[in-house]
C-alpha cells in the first residue's frame, strides 16, 4: 500500500520518452522484487516499423496498459521531444484515480495537483510503491 494514498499498488504503468526506453527497462526486475508487475508493454514489446497501423496499436495497447496498472510513474523533464505521449498517459491515470508519482522535475501545471506525488529519482519513486508491502 502506498503510504501517502492509501492505495494498494500491484502493477505499474512506466512512462517516459521514447528515449528512455532502457532505462525503464532496467527498472523492470526492480519492481518485480517488490512484488509489482509492470504494465507498460511499450518496454518489452519491440518496436514496429512505424506506420497509421502501428501507432494505432501503439495507442490501444498504451491505454490498455495505463487502465490495468494500479499506478503510474511519469518520468518528467525539461527537455522537449518525443510525441508528448506521456502527458496523455499521466492525464488517463489521473481521470482513473490512480495513484500518480512523478520523478523529475514539473513539466506542467497538472502535476502540482495535490493527489499527484513528486519525487527527485527513482530510489524514491519506488520507496512510494512499495510503501506498506
Amino acid at each position: 500500500m502506498d503510504a501517502t494514498s492509501g492505495k494498494h499498488v500491484t502493477s505499474v504503468y512506466l512512462s517516459a520518452r521514447f528515449g528512455r526506453k532502457a532505462e525503464l527497462t532496467g527498472y523492470i526486475e526492480e519492481l518485480r522484487e517488490h512484488g509489482i508487475n509492470v504494465t507498460s508493454r511499450w518496454l518489452t514489446t519491440p518496436t514496429p516499423t512505424l506506420n497509421d497501423e502501428a501507432w494505432r496499436w501503439l495507442a490501444v495497447t498504451d491505454k490498455e496498459d495505463v487502465h490495468g496498472a494500479d499506478a503510474l510513474v511519469i518520468f518528467a523533464e525539461k527537455e522537449q521531444g518525443g510525441g508528448g505521449g506521456r502527458h496523455v498517459e499521466f492525464g488517463m491515470a489521473l481521470a482513473l484515480d490512480k495513484l500518480v508519482i512523478v520523478v523529475g522535475e514539473i513539466e506542467n501545471l497538472f502535476q502540482r495537483l495535490p493527489e499527484v506525488r513528486v519525487v527527485g529519482d527513482w530510489p524514491s519513486a519506488l520507496a512510494l510503491l512499495s510503501a506498506g508491502r
